[in-house]
């Protein structure tokens, strides 16, 4: 999971995103489905309450990364803004990773 910077109309926004996908990799999001490199990807870290058949967001079709570009997805894929929006991520545009996550009732976690 990192953090970058990207730029949109309003100025610059800093998004986290999880990457599923490392320079050189081809990958696909089809039917709600991630495939890296023609492989099913195991999925199971997703809220099923979020990502269901009908709300994990738009597809896309193969794309095979750069030597500099990383794809990342949002969990809440019906409504995240992600690599499918803003393309893939560039290696000077990550600012930091997510190393642990703390939840309001005070819960740690590995991402």
């Amino acid at each position: 999971v990192v953090v970058f910077d990207t730029v949109e109309s309003s100025g610059t926004r800093t998004l986290v995103k999880r990457v599923v996908g490392l320079p050189g990799d081809t990958l696909e999001y089809s039917s709600c489905q991630l495939f890296v490199n023609n492989q099913l990807v195991d999925e199971s870290y997703l809220d099923p309450t979020l990502v269901t058949s009908t709300t994990c967001g738009v597809d896309q079709p193969p794309i095979t990364l750069s030597n500099d570009g990383y794809f990342v997805l949002g969990d809440n894929r019906g409504a995240s803004k992600d690599s499918r929006d803003l393309g893939p991520v560039a290696l000077s545009d990550i600012v930091g990773k997510v190393i642990l996550v703390i939840t309001p009732g005070g819960e740690e976690r590995v991402p």
